[in-house]
């Protein structure tokens, strides 16, 4: 089971709006939050700010970057509410090519959770 985990930064207003946005789209995630003394352990040659958004898949230790507040945001205009369309998962790994179909999918779910009706 893949879920969305995001490393956030106390007191930064980028981090908070990430929490915001997933809030109001009711999609669910687990968070670290990192006080200012302890932020330069969580910066990577990939990310070094905050917050950081990822796809993790449970019991491993596979995890992909999204990246920060303006890439969730990208994603759930792209995808949020929306069905399956080719195009936008082209559109998509055409701006983060480390990205695979699959993943890409098991986002989708995350963020449209809510809507999927099981019949």
């Amino acid at each position: 089971m893949y879920y969305l985990f995001i490393v956030i930064l106390e007191g930064c207003p980028y981090s908070m709006s990430v929490i915001n946005l997933l809030d109001s789209f009711k999609i669910k995630y687990k968070y670290l939050k990192v006080i200012e003394k302890d932020k330069e352990k969580f910066k990577t040659v990939e990310i070094d700010t905050f917050p950081q958004v990822y796809l993790k898949k449970n019991k491993t230790n596979d995890t992909l970057l999204l990246g920060g507040y303006t890439d969730l945001n990208y994603f759930i205009d792209l995808f949020i509410k929306q069905e399956y369309y080719e195009k936008n998962i082209i559109k998509f790994q055409n701006k983060y090519n480390l990205w695979q179909k699959k993943p890409i999918l098991r986002l989708i779910e995350i963020i449209n959770q809510k809507y999927i009706h099981y019949l």
